[in-house]
């Protein structure tokens, strides 16, 4: 029974079937069938029609077991250690760095580990680095030694200097980076600071990816993190493995150019701190007019999943604003006006809403009363000076 984490790792399973299928024993269409049967329908290995390439694959790597332990291929915990340095040892040829063991960093770490990875970490405060050393990685006094001894260094940090700080002077990463190594920053930082890594990185010769996450640390640790990626797709596309360990929830490539994924992240994070913005006044606005916080939970359930706001996306980034029927800029000015009135009523500022009251003066003010009320958002582009579409 290969699911049995008695004889071997439950990953085990995945890597025999994988196994399997590269060699051409089965077909992609059985894998995939079996992989759903174990684990989205729960139905035993056993059963499945992959059980006979998977006895006969047995009784092939009990022989390799057997030779190599020259004794008794019974023993569990022997059979189980020989299977993973075999199997880990082809699957993996990175030896990979974590730089920065804070909360994010940690829960990267220790999805390299749990995939098997030889890991090389390293921290400021060297005391973080014991949890992960007793499990199996080897702690470095600086980032240069991590990048004499590995492939691939993941840095997670907290913000530009720190990150400049780890791969500059006599004791940082490009001082002993190997040719060709490739640094993934995961650190949220400004694009104008990516730029410069980048070129740092190639006058060493080496690859450097902007790969900021998105999530807390109790995703981190689950290996659930989302990742904007940018910089060269065929360095991405050779460590997709490597970063799927801790980026479970999805890869999003968006291009060449490392500030790119940068300007993603802050754009993601811009999105939230305005959600949650709105969220404050409206509740504040809601409670001053005794309406339960209950009744509005259940708006926001009910407009942030709605298709409608996704329509108005649409609506902004094609710059199409025409308004067959629907609500009118210069209508959207009077139920603002309704909102700013609603909170002096009860003393609760809204300066958000007084933003937008501006946006839309701008844009009637530009011509674009009749279009569509969502209009307003071509303010941006107006009081930047860039090109107003016709």
């Amino acid at each position: 029974d290969y699911s049995d984490d008695e004889i071997f790792p439950s990953y085990t399973v995945n890597l025999i079937i994988n196994d399997l299928s590269e060699s051409g024993t089965v077909s992609t269409n059985l894998v995939d069938a079996a992989m759903t049967d174990i684990y989205a329908n729960s139905i035993p290995l056993s059963t499945t029609p992959l059980i006979t390439s998977i006895n006969d694959y047995s009784t092939t790597i009990t022989q390799e077991i057997y030779q190599q332990l020259k004794g008794d291929a019974s023993d569990i915990a022997a059979r189980k250690r020989w299977w993973v340095e075999k199997e880990m040892a082809s699957k993996h040829n990175f030896t990979v760095a974590v730089l920065g063991l804070g909360a994010m960093g940690s829960g990267i770490a220790e999805n390299m580990l749990k995939n098997g990875y030889k890991l090389v970490v390293w921290n400021r405060t060297q005391s973080k680095t014991k949890a992960l050393v007793d499990a199996g990685s080897i702690s470095v006094a600086t980032p240069r030694e991590a990048a004499q001894q590995c492939d691939v260094i993941i840095s997670c940090l907290f913000d530009d200097k720190s990150v400049f700080d780890i791969v500059q002077g006599e004791n940082g990463l490009l001082a002993g980076i190997r040719k060709d190594s490739v640094h993934i920053s995961t650190t949220t930082i400004s694009p104008m600071a990516a730029t410069q890594l980048t070129n740092l990185h190639q006058e060493k010769g080496v690859h450097y990816i902007s790969g900021p996450v998105l999530g807390r640390p109790d995703v981190a640790a689950a290996g659930k993190l989302r990742t904007f990626l940018s910089g060269s797709q065929t360095i991405i596309d050779s460590i997709t493995t490597i970063i799927e360990c801790y980026c479970g929830g999805g890869l999003i490539y968006v291009g060449e150019d490392s500030a790119h994924a940068c300007v993603m992240k802050l754009s993601a994070n811009l999105c939230v701190a305005s959600i949650i913005d709105m969220y404050g006044q409206i509740y504040a606005l809601n409670e001053g007019w005794k309406v339960s916080t209950d009744i509005t939970k259940q708006l926001f359930s009910m407009l942030l999943t709605h298709p409608g706001i996704l329509a108005y996306s649409e609506k902004v980034r094609n710059r199409e604003y025409t308004n067959p029927g629907g609500v009118a800029l210069r209508g959207g000015l009077k139920d603002i006006n309704l909102m700013l009135q609603m909170g002096e009523e009860v003393g609760v500022p809204l300066p958000f809403v007084n933003v937008i009251h501006d946006h839309i003066v701008t844009a009637i003010g530009n011509g674009l009363g009749e279009k569509d009320w969502s209009a307003f958002a071509e303010s941006a582009r107006l009081n930047s000076g860039m090109q107003q579409k016709e």
